[in-house]
C-alpha cells in the first residue's frame, strides 16, 4: 500500500480542502516550505515510521500499520489553520479509519506570521495479494 498517496488522495478530493488549498501546488510529501515565501495554506505529508506487520495468520503478517504526520501551514490566519487541520483529523478517520494518535502544540511564527498545527495519524490496512 502506498500510504502517503492515500493520504494525499483523501485530502485533495475533499471539496473544502480544494477550496482553502492549491492541491496540486501546495499539498507535498516531505517538502517543508519555505516560511518567508509562505502566502498561502500548505499541508505537508510525512511519514514518521516505515509500517509495520501485524495481524497473523499462519506466520504471514495480513494486515500492516502505518504513522502519519500532517503539518498544516496558514500565513496570518489562526482560524484557518485549525480549521484545515479539523478537516484534516476528520479525512483521515472518516476515508482511511486512521486515528489521531498525538499533536504537537500548536506553533505561531511571528517574523513571518505563520501558524502550524501538526497531528500524527496511525492506522491497520489489510494486505491485498494481486
Amino acid at each position: 500500500m502506498d500510504i502517503m498517496q492515500s493520504v494525499y488522495n483523501a485530502l485533495s478530493n475533499d471539496d473544502f480542502i480544494q477550496s482553502k488549498v492549491n492541491v496540486s501546488r501546495d499539498i507535498k510529501y516531505y517538502i517543508y516550505p519555505e516560511l518567508a515565501s509562505l502566502s498561502s495554506p500548505y499541508i505537508v505529508i510525512d511519514e514518521t515510521d516505515d509500517s509495520l506487520p501485524m495481524e497473523y495468520a499462519d506466520n504471514n503478517p495480513m494486515a500492516d500499520s502505518y504513522l502519519v504526520e500532517v503539518n498544516v501551514y496558514t500565513h496570518r490566519d489562526r482560524v484557518l489553520c485549525k480549521a484545515i487541520n479539523d478537516r484534516v483529523k476528520a479525512l483521515m478517520w472518516d476515508e482511511l479509519g486512521m486515528y489521531n494518535t498525538s499533536n504537537a502544540k500548536p506553533e505561531y511564527d511571528e517574523e513571518y506570521q505563520i501558524y502550524r498545527r501538526v497531528s500524527r495519524y496511525e492506522g491497520a490496512f489489510y494486505n491485498t495479494k494481486n
